[in-house]
C-alpha cells in the first residue's frame, strides 16, 4: 500500500513479515497435519525432532526481532522523520482514482465561478456542489486511514506476530513424532 507514491512499509519489513508468517504457518501445519519429522534431514544431516524444534524456534525468534526492528523503523518514518513521506501538497488517492488536490482545485474553481449576483438559487446550488465534494473527500479519507492502519499494524505486524507466537507454542509443546 502506498501513500503519495511511497510504500507505507519498507521492502525489508514486508520480507521479514512474510518469511515469519510462512515459517510459522508451516510449523503449525506440520503439527496439525501430523507430519512425521523424525526422519528430517537438512543438507544430508539428520536432525532429531528436539534439534529441529530448537532450530526452528531460534529462527522464528530472529525473524520476529528483525520484523520488530524494521516495523518500528517504518512506523517512525511515517511520522516526523521521513520528510519524503510528507507530501508537499495534500496529494492522497481517493475513490475513483482522483487525487485530493484535483478535488480541491475543482471546488476552488466553483468558488471562483461565483460572481456577486442576486441569483440566490444559483449561489445555493454552487454551495451544495462544493459541500458534496468536501463530504466525499472526508468520507474517502476516513476509509483510507482505516485501511492504512489495518495494513501497517494488522497485516504488517500483528498477523505475523500472532502466528509466530502460535508456532513458538507449538514448538514448545513439541512436534509430533510418529
Amino acid at each position: 500500500m502506498n501513500y503519495a507514491g511511497k510504500p507505507l512499509l519498507s521492502k525489508e519489513t514486508v520480507i521479514s513479515g512474510r518469511t515469519l508468517l510462512v515459517l510459522s504457518v508451516s510449523v503449525c501445519l506440520s503439527v496439525l497435519l501430523d507430519i512425521d519429522v523424525s526422519t528430517f534431514s537438512f543438507l544430508g544431516i539428520e536432525l532429531a525432532p528436539a534439534q529441529l524444534s530448537s532450530a526452528l524456534h531460534w529462527v522464528i525468534v530472529v525473524l520476529w526481532v528483525s520484523l520488530l526492528v524494521h516495523w518500528f523503523g517504518d512506523l517512525s518514518s511515517l511520522g516526523q522523520w521521513n520528510s519524503a513521506m510528507v507530501p508537499k501538497k495534500a496529494e492522497a488517492r481517493i475513490g475513483g482514482g482522483g487525487k485530493l488536490v484535483g478535488e480541491f482545485e475543482t471546488a476552488i474553481g466553483y468558488l471562483r465561478g461565483i460572481e456577486p449576483t442576486k441569483d440566490v438559487k444559483r449561489l445555493q446550488s454552487t454551495v451544495d456542489v462544493i459541500e458534496k465534494k468536501f463530504d466525499e473527500m472526508v468520507s474517502n479519507r476516513w476509509w483510507h486511514e482505516r485501511l492504512s492502519i489495518f495494513y501497517v499494524v494488522g497485516w504488517g505486524f500483528a498477523v505475523p506476530t500472532v502466528m509466530a507466537i502460535l508456532a513458538s507454542l507449538t514448538l514448545y509443546f513439541g512436534l509430533k513424532v510418529a
